[in-house]
């Protein structure tokens, strides 16, 4: 496995921080809603600190990124102009991001709670119509044993309270299914019912710890990914304004290079801009003044590196960008990646037009680049 880098280095130490404190929310959630908080509410009140230590974590990625890339370590006023300024295309600043991170988190959460919640209430009412329809009986002993097809319907409702998949529902009916036929052949047998009373005891604690599992996933797994978003994207846009900020005008430095993340798995818009020659300067190196906008999409954590005079072969730089440089690319690829890149309508375009503008995807063109650091000093 490659070595991180720099910005993943950062969101690393970012996320393990996160980490800490969605243990404390997981609590606090937990206990409001066993005291009898409705959801909605319970999600409000424990996320009402995440904000605010959201936002002096992200300061702190976004500092660092700085720092990291320009060398000069960023002032408190300083930083709090760039919170305050937009950073992309879309127009909104780090808070208006986070306000809209903290209702996406809000949404998130409350979703799988009341889901959770929901399908326990049904599985638990379930349980009761079944013990019901033994009318007021006393005259039995014991608890008895649960039968086979009673442990399926547990096995099977335990696998759908959370997350289901087309099997789990599909085992899950028929073991309702069955459990019905079973019930109206045995009516009367009383020795039945204390296995239903078992059942509805079964379900109630399923209820409780299935309820428990979905805050963990609720908070540490659905918001974590939300705020990791944020903080990857942010993180490596403030990244590339503090290495435009210092390159930029360096008379050395002729053009810059992409590089992927170490943490690169899956082919995208990033495999074409490290592999495509586009300039004649060589694979993944552009001019100065016809960069692809860094980061590339959310989640985005490849580099840019300096070019210094002297370092590559100018003799076939070619002003525009070479169409038969993206014609021998996307060539050179299987079909399988070339559709990951264009997607079958894409690929056919290509293949009759040669067109291909208008469908690789997170393809934006190319730009100037522009710190914004500039603005905050």
């Amino acid at each position: 496995m490659k070595p991180r880098n720099e910005i993943e280095k950062i969101v690393a130490e970012w996320s393990k921080k996160y980490g800490g404190n969605a243990k404390s929310i997981i609590e606090d959630l937990r206990e409001r809603i066993r005291a009898g908080e409705s959801v909605e509410k319970a999600v409000k009140n424990s996320l009402k600190g995440m904000p605010k230590t959201l936002q002096a974590m992200m300061a702190e990625a976004i500092a660092a990124g700085a720092f990291t890339a320009s060398g000069a370590k960023l002032s408190s006023s300083a930083l709090n102009r760039l919170n305050a300024i937009s950073w992309s295309s879309d127009g909104f600043n780090l808070s208006q991001r986070l306000h809209k991170l903290d209702s996406e988190m809000y949404s998130a959460i409350v979703s799988v709670l009341s889901d959770s919640i929901k399908r326990g209430t049904t599985v638990t009412a379930l349980a009761r119509k079944l013990l019901d329809g033994y009318g007021n009986a006393k005259d039995y002993t014991g608890i008895g044993e649960i039968p086979d097809y009673l442990n399926k319907l547990l096995g099977a409702t335990r696998r759908m309270q959370i997350y289901s998949s087309p099997k789990d529902i599909k085992e899950y009916m028929a073991s309702i299914r069955r459990t019905r036929r079973m019930v109206e052949s045995m009516r009367s047998q009383t020795a039945l019912r204390s296995a239903y009373e078992q059942l509805l005891l079964g379900a109630e604690r399923l209820n409780q710890k299935a309820l428990n599992k979905a805050i963990e996933i609720a908070i540490a797994e659905k918001s974590r990914y939300l705020a990791e978003r944020i903080a990857r994207t942010e993180t490596a846009r403030a990244w590339s304004d503090g290495f435009y900020a210092r390159y930029m005008d360096d008379p050395d430095v002729i053009a810059f290079q992409w590089r992927l993340s170490s943490a690169h798995r899956i082919i995208d818009i990033c495999d074409f801009y490290a592999n495509a020659d586009l300039f004649g300067l060589g694979a993944g190196i552009y001019p100065k003044d016809k960069m692809p906008p860094h980061p590339a999409h959310p989640h985005c954590t490849c580099l840019i590196e300096p070019v210094f005079l002297g370092q590559i072969d100018t003799n076939n730089y070619t002003e525009k960008m070479d169409e038969k440089a993206v014609t021998e690319y996307f060539g050179n690829l299987s079909s399988s990646d070339l559709a990951s890149l264009l997607g079958k309508n894409g690929v056919q375009a290509w293949s009759n037009t040669g067109n291909w503008s208008n469908y690789l995807r997170g393809w934006n063109g190319l730009e100037r680049p522009e710190s914004r650091l500039k603005k905050v000093r």
